[in-house]
């Protein structure tokens, strides 16, 4: 009896039969001969530097100028006044000077390149989009830690989840600390101060139920994640059309769509394994731990100047119930508030009744409280089941998705035994194949740390 042929993937009809490497492969050849690599000198180098850090004082100059103009004083006053206060109404016409002043930039930029001129300009207007998108990221590169990079990712998640509370609660707390700082007029100061008495309450309640609650940067890594993975798998697939059996062999544009979807998809798996591995080695990094003592002792500070405040309104509003050794400044309301929080007291400044000894009590039971939520944040912080056990779910939402996507790209591509990387390296897919070669040398076994293998669907 005849015994049948054995029939393989390999060799059975493949979207590989479809595939002219020659195509790519002379193209990339020829533009790699082609590229030039021009290199600037040292002397080039030297004054680009120059040029750059001399931009980044004037930046930092203008912005910080401006911003104390708008929020703190009005400097051009105050430096006319020191110099010479007979010169104060030269600021009537500071519209003037403002344009001279742009007529001479004019009359440098005729000496300089126009383009370099604007150039200038746009990079001090906006000194801080380059700082978030240029230099930060410049930090991190060349310190090469992705723990900084994390920290820092981490630090911008919670002010942009938090700015549309903290803002407002930011704003009352400085307008009703004013108040009481110059007003007199005992229902406004009764009001101010217990809109700082608000304040600070909910300040505190955010930052206790925050600190006992699991990590919010992990589950939005999660969530951006499964949502990235899930929207671009539709556009890395392989096209119903590039299957038609009526194409023999792909064309060139045929040939770069396939190697570019394929090649980007494989890109993102990859990538997205390394992310989870670097975010897991942020987590064991104890970086956590520093932003939680951080928060703590932020809340103390806040605590500690609106305490101050608060008592400073009781002074005014009930001056009989302090034994006062003379009129009390901010700073010795600082001291008084800062003593009561360690359950201690001053002799210039004694409360003898009603409500400025019920908030000194207050005081004294914040200060312990404090102390004793950060001990037991660090000490549920440091427990490795509760930190393992909020990766370990956010990791297997993540490897459900990105297995699906590893498996739907082998059966589309025909990719079954075949070594991934070297199928790109022979369409031409150098930089893809760049980006592949350095996550693996950081991640050897990145199934492994996706856990492709045991989880992947039979």
């Amino acid at each position: 009896m005849k015994k049948k042929p054995p029939v393989g993937r390999r060799n059975a009809p493949t979207i590989w039969d479809k595939v002219d490497i020659a195509l790519l492969i002379e193209e990339e050849t020829s533009n790699k001969a082609n590229k030039p690599k021009p290199e600037k000198s040292p002397d080039e180098k030297k004054r680009l530097k120059r040029k750059i850090v001399a931009l980044d004082l004037l930046a930092s100059t203008a912005w910080i100028y401006s911003l104390v103009k708008v929020f703190i004083a009005d400097l051009d006053r105050l430096a006319i006044n020191a110099i010479s206060p007979r010169l104060l109404p030269i600021l009537d016409y500071r519209l003037f000077i403002y344009a001279a002043l742009t007529a001479v930039l004019l009359v440098i930029g005729n000496r300089l390149k126009d383009k370099a001129l604007l150039l200038a300009t746009l990079y001090v207007i906006f000194f801080p989009v380059v700082i978030l998108i240029w230099k930060i990221p410049r930090v991190v590169y060349r310190r090469k830690s992705w723990t900084l990079l994390f920290g820092m990712l981490n630090v911008l998640v919670s002010l942009f989840r938090s700015y549309k509370t903290l803002i407002p609660l930011y704003v009352l707390l400085i307008e009703a600390a004013l108040i009481i700082q110059i007003s007199t007029y005992r229902p406004l100061v009764v009001l101010s101060g217990a809109c700082v008495v608000a304040v600070i309450g909910v300040l505190m309640w955010r930052t206790g139920r925050n600190s006992f609650q699991r990590s919010k940067f992990i589950t939005l890594q999660r969530d951006v994640i499964v949502k990235i993975v899930n929207n671009l798998s539709s556009y890395v697939g392989l096209q119903p059309e590039l299957r038609d059996p009526r194409i023999k062999k792909f064309n060139k544009v045929q040939l770069e769509l396939f190697r570019d979807r394929m090649a980007l998809g494989f890109c993102l798996t990859r990538a997205t394994g390394f992310w989870m591995h670097q975010l897991n080695s942020y987590r064991k990094a104890g970086v956590t731990v520093l932003f939680g003592i951080l928060s703590f002792s932020w809340l103390l500070l806040e605590v500690l100047l609106g305490g101050a405040f608060i008592n400073m309104a009781l002074v005014k509003v009930y001056p009989e119930s302090f034994t006062l050794e003379r009129p009390p400044s901010i700073l010795t309301c600082i001291d008084y508030t800062l003593n009561a929080l360690v359950v201690n007291g001053v002799e210039y400044m004694q409360p003898t009744g009603g409500l400025p000894l019920l908030f000194k009590i207050i005081f004294g039971l914040i200060g312990p409280f404090l102390a004793l939520t950060l001990l037991v944040h660090l000490t549920l912080s440091y427990k490795p089941s509760r930190r393992e056990v909020e990766f370990e779910e956010s990791r297997r939402d993540v490897n459900r998705v990105v297995i699906a996507l590893e498996a739907k790209l082998k059966r589309d591509y025909d990719l079954g035994g075949y070594n991934i990387v070297e199928r790109i390296q022979a369409l031409g897919g150098s930089f893809y194949v760049l980006i592949l070669q350095f996550i693996a040398e950081r991640i050897p076994h990145w199934e492994d740390e996706l856990d492709v293998h045991s989880s992947a669907p039979q």
